[in-house]
């Protein structure tokens, strides 16, 4: 039963972190001016958005994996720890946060840096 149980999240899982967001008209979503003055952490949070991380993380709540705020206090101070947790993001991992592990998700190099970036200056 535990078996079948941990393969039907993880089949959620896989269905809905691999999810896109169905793209709005330019008019619905946000006008041509203010996505032009974004700064940098709200293209990263409008990437994490796109690539559907909310699906299992949220800013300040734990979901199916732990809140963005927790995952940048645990490697807070920690050298390297933009690198470890786009290394993370990009092939998956298991074992940090508990009995979930989490895929790997559909991104470049350089989006699960530009993510790790951004989910570290959540704090």
């Amino acid at each position: 039963m535990r078996k079948v149980l941990i393969l039907s999240v993880l089949s959620i899982m896989l269905f809905s972190c691999q999810q896109k967001q169905q793209a709005s008209a330019p008019s619905q979503e946000m006008p041509a001016k203010p996505q032009e003055a974004k700064a940098p952490q709200d293209e990263r949070a409008a990437l994490a958005s796109e690539k559907g991380c909310f699906a299992c993380h949220d800013v300040n709540v734990k979901k199916v994996g732990p809140s963005f705020k927790e995952v940048a206090s645990k490697y807070e101070g920690i050298t390297g720890s933009i690198d470890t947790l786009a290394k993370r993001i990009k092939n998956g991992g298991s074992g940090k946060w508990g009995n979930v592990p989490m895929p790997p998700q559909n991104v470049t190099e350089e989006e699960a840096k530009k993510l790790a970036e951004w989910v570290m200056s959540v704090r």
